[in-house]
């Protein structure tokens, strides 16, 4: 059934002035406001697991982001080491101990890695700054520092890689940012 022209536009009418008000007014959207509050309450959670294992005696820098799903060695809390801007994932899991072997060793991650998902860095390892460890990787050997790893046993996959903070590549980043900037040329070209 049809309606006609004239509900139509009436109709067309009252959207763009309650648009037009919600937008003159600022009126904040419930979604928006709940997911800003859910991530607050995870950045808060996050510093707080952070600062507790710094007091267990691991040497973690302040802006490293640790998922609480990764699992960092307590047997040898004080043989933990990550750098500044570095990302573990959820499942992660670092060693500082074997006990097999009877060994308590550092292990030292640089700054501005990331660790995927489900990835195991044993003991003793090194890996290097600006260094990405893809997902369900197993370091057994000393990581060069701006390269990528993955696999089990985990070897270079690509090296004299540039990272960002996270561990992000500099190169994909930029290739974003510029995709972002046309596509925002073009939404603001079809609305004028």
């Amino acid at each position: 059934m049809k309606e006609s022209p004239s509900i139509q536009d009436s109709t067309k009418k009252a959207n763009t002035q309650l648009t037009a008000s919600r937008q003159a007014r600022r009126v904040p959207h419930r979604k928006r406001l709940r997911e800003r509050l859910a991530l607050l309450a995870r950045k808060i959670l996050l510093s707080m697991r952070t600062h507790y294992l710094r007091q267990l005696g691991m040497d973690i820098h302040v802006d490293t982001q640790i998922s609480l799903r990764a699992y960092l060695d307590k047997t040898n809390p004080s043989g933990i080491h990550i750098g500044q801007g570095t990302l573990v994932a959820f499942g992660a899991v670092i060693l500082s101990h074997d006990l097999a072997r009877v060994l308590h060793t550092d292990t030292y991650i640089g700054q501005n890695c990331f660790i995927g998902a489900h990835s195991i860095i044993l003991p003793g390892i090194r890996i290097g700054d600006g260094c990405i460890v893809a997902t369900g990787s197993v370091v057994t050997k000393n990581v060069e520092p701006n390269s990528i790893v993955g696999g089990n046993p985990a070897r270079v996959i690509r090296s004299g890689i540039r990272t960002l903070k996270w561990g992000m590549l500099e190169q994909s980043y930029w290739e974003a940012f510029q995709l972002q900037q046309a596509s925002d040329a073009k939404i603001d070209s079809g609305t004028k």
